[in-house]
């Protein structure tokens, strides 16, 4: 449930636009018609701003920077 009023809130602000039907997706985003072609799963909402967008895991670290190497704005050696 939760994660269907963060997609409505995304596609409401503008970061994300629902599409009717689910698609599939490639690597680089783009739509593909294809299950083979595709990377993950259909998704009925394309992220049009992920500029905008950060993403929060449950122990509050932004994945996107996981095993980048930095802790507290510095690189570990």
């Amino acid at each position: 449930m939760m994660y269907n009023d963060i997609y409505s809130l995304m596609a409401e602000s503008g970061i994300a636009t629902k599409l009717d039907p689910a698609c599939y997706f490639d690597k680089s985003g783009q739509i593909v018609e294809s299950k083979d072609d595709a990377y993950g799963r259909k998704s009925e909402y394309m992220l049009m701003h992920p500029e905008k967008f950060f993403f929060i895991d449950k122990v509050s670290s932004n994945t996107s920077q996981r095993g980048d190497g930095h802790c507290g704005g510095k690189k570990n050696s």
